[in-house]
């Protein structure tokens, strides 16, 4: 079933690392919410919707008018199911007794929160607001409020971020009762303030042996804590999986409404072009749009199911992409195979975990040209 994507796109303070679409405009939340609602009716369709998802951008410094009236719109214009997931991401400073308190009697039942780092040090090199402190209390906070689906996001490789201090992040982490993780390996961007520091020179990466000891021990400890890989980047407990993100991983068809936020109906892509102004003064043509090619379709299955814990199932490829080379693909898979960074299970191939953190090689090693 379709999900839907809300991108909202304000920050009181742009993140050193972020390259996505945000801004501090946050005087325009009236007029943004006005033309998000435009862009809503005007798609409005009678597909069951299984999961909202709140993204951005800091979605947690809406107020409750605005999170009010989306949600009225969305539950007005589309059949939303039974039990929605309805994820709101928010930043560990924005979540008090009260908004969380609000966010579940609107219907809002799962919390994923940009922790990113619980080393202050770490936290201030990636420009959050902040600290350690107000993480820990800001999950405790959640959960006292009711949250009991809550995710947090984690970032490994920080220049001057040591082994033993990331896997004292992790448990230290998981020890507060989340029940789901999104860790990330720092990556910069160009046109970010970091993009523009390593280009100055004000600081230098970590050596891919450093980045390959936290990621191992992300998953060793993860897993070790009956949270394990499902996604390259997510890790859950048993039940607790994003049924949003998973519908991407999947394949499935999702709305996507704000400047910046993408869609897909299985045949073509769609995305809102990035601009606030022009998305408030029209928010019905400030979109493009690309046609899937045959090709495009099985490399779309190709990059997101090899990012999977289930990964590439061959027999289904064999019955839904007759133009592709399936033994081509067995093949060029063969050596990682040999090599204990992929395995076969079933009618699957996936990646290991030692296959996973060189994942954009081995795609680049069988996408279809």
């Amino acid at each position: 079933m379709p999900g839907i994507y809300i991108h909202i796109p304000f920050c009181r303070r742009k993140c050193a690392y972020c390259d996505f679409y945000s801004v501090a405009l946050l005087n325009k939340e009236p007029a943004f919410v006005n033309a998000l609602t435009r862009e809503i009716t005007s798609k409005a369709n009678d597909q069951p919707v299984e999961t909202i998802y709140f993204g951005g951008g800091t979605p947690s410094i809406l107020s409750k008018t605005s999170i009010e009236r989306i949600l009225n719109i969305l539950y007005l214009h589309y059949r939303i199911v039974d039990m929605p997931e309805i994820t709101i991401e928010a930043n560990p400073d924005d979540i008090t007794s009260e908004k969380a308190r609000f966010w579940l009697d609107s219907g809002i039942n799962r919390l994923s929160i940009g922790v990113q780092s619980l080393d202050d040090d770490a936290l201030e090199f990636l420009g959050r607001r902040h600290n350690a402190k107000t993480s820990l209390q800001s999950i405790k906070t959640a959960s006292q409020a009711g949250f009991e689906n809550m995710s947090a996001d984690l970032i490994y490789n920080i220049p001057g971020l040591s082994l033993s201090a990331w896997e004292t992040n992790l448990d230290t982490l998981l020890d507060t009762g989340i029940t789901h993780l999104s860790a990330y390996q720092l990556t910069i961007e160009p046109g970010t303030l970091l993009g523009r520091k390593l280009q100055n020179r004000k600081f230098t990466l970590p050596e891919d042996e450093s980045a390959y000891s936290q990621f191992m021990a992300l998953y060793k400890n993860s897993e070790n804590r009956g949270m394990p890989w499902y996604e390259i980047s997510n890790f859950a407990q048993e039940g607790f999986k994003s049924r949003h993100n998973s519908s991407y991983w999947n394949g499935d068809s999702y709305f996507g409404f704000g400047p910046g936020a993408h869609a897909y109906d299985g045949k073509k892509r769609r995305w809102n072009i990035p601009d606030l102004n022009a998305y408030i003064e029209n928010p019905l043509t400030c979109y493009e749009t690309e046609t899937l090619s045959p090709k495009d379709n099985i490399n779309d299955y190709l990059i997101t199911r090899l990012r999977t814990r289930e990964g590439i199932n061959v027999k289904f490829m064999e019955q839904h992409f007759n133009a592709f080379d399936i033994d081509g693909l067995k093949r060029k898979m063969e050596f990682y195979l040999n090599t204990g960074k992929a395995r076969y299970h079933g009618d699957c191939i996936s990646l290991t975990p030692e296959g996973l953190f060189i994942s954009d090689a081995i795609l680049k090693d069988i996408i279809y040209l």
